[in-house]
């Protein structure tokens, strides 16, 4: 996809129209100058959060138990399952 492909339809957005060779099917790509950094930026979050889970279950196998009263009996809290998921997509 050459820069030279796309046209600019607004100030941000440039479009860009792709026929696919083996069919009547044809594609429209859109893109903007701020989705880079958005991208960037749910990066930035996930790995932190990521760090923080981390951490945190590092403090827990050394001792240093989180804990959670629920119907007052204490539960142990790990929320790092949801983050490895993610890793997966």
């Amino acid at each position: 996809m050459l820069k030279d492909d796309w046209t600019q339809v607004r100030p941000e957005v440039e479009v860009k129209q792709v026929a696919l060779p083996q069919g009547e099917e044809t594609y429209i790509l859109c893109r903007t100058a701020g989705r880079k950094e958005k991208e960037k930026a749910i990066r930035k979050r996930f790995s932190t959060r990521m760090e923080e889970a981390l951490k945190g279950l590092g403090r827990r196998c050394c001792g240093e138990p989180a804990e959670l009263v629920v119907n007052r009996q204490p539960v142990q809290v790990i929320r790092v399952v949801p983050f490895l998921d993610n890793l997966r997509q």
